[in-house]
């Protein structure tokens, strides 16, 4: 696994509506531990996640003016598509969707070549993949507050059991799914690399800037509690 990402939070797009380039302003106390945004679209082709008319696209020429990077969301069509979408300012790589099993990252690892983040979305109890991946979501660890564009059984909150045994066999474990503000510190001690959300990030901008600085505080409390006693 390359050593990297070297952001803690991941800004996830809402799944539908105008999106505010200005918040990333607000996000500033969470550029300050690493921060990246997901561009996230089910039924969206790579190219249409960058594309000039796009929703995201102030927000993804927001990020690049201010060195936020940003990762596509691809599904299991996408990766025949990325094209010139990879060459867009700001774009550092993909997340698979979809669970991905070896087979398909072995394959995005060659679309992507060695330079390239790549991650994934899993749910439930999966499998470890930090061979293959630079880092997983794993999601819902509680009750999500923003409503799936494809609901099901897999989709249900596991708690912090799952995000325990996945990282202790990866090295960069989002949790995603109703990670508070409040909620952040327990999924930190229970081993999560970073924390992912979409309200969290998405919202009237002096309630963002406020829940972004709490999470980037759990990350820094986090690291302090983790470092060796001198």
């Amino acid at each position: 696994m390359i050593d990297r990402p070297g952001f803690r939070l991941l800004a996830i797009t809402p799944p539908a509506g105008p999106v505010d380039a200005g918040l990333v302003g607000a996000w500033s106390a969470g550029r300050a531990v690493g921060l990246a945004v997901l561009l996230r679209e089910p039924g969206t082709s790579p190219a249409g996640l960058v594309a000039a008319g796009h929703r995201f696209a102030g927000l993804r020429r927001a990020c690049a003016e201010a060195g936020v990077p940003c990762v596509l969301s691809v599904g299991p069509e996408g990766l025949e598509a990325l094209g010139e979408a990879l060459a867009v300012p700001g774009v550092v790589g993909v997340q698979l969707r979809g669970d991905p099993g070896v087979q398909r990252l072995e394959a995005a690892r060659r679309v992507l070549g060695a330079a390239r983040v790549l991650g994934r979305s899993c749910h439930g109890q999966p499998a470890g993949m930090g061979a293959w991946v630079d880092y997983s979501v794993l999601a819902p660890i509680f009750a999500p507050r923003t409503a799936s564009p494809t609901p099901g059984p897999g989709k249900r909150a596991v708690g912090l059991g799952p995000l325990r045994g996945l990282a202790q066999r990866e090295a960069r474990v989002f949790a995603l799914g109703g990670v508070t503000p409040e909620r952040a510190r327990a999924c930190l001690e229970a081993g999560a690399w970073g924390l992912a959300a979409i309200r969290t990030f998405f919202g009237a901008p002096a309630v963002v800037a406020d829940n972004v600085a709490h999470l980037a505080h759990a990350v820094v409390e986090a690291e302090s509690h983790a470092a060796p006693s001198p």
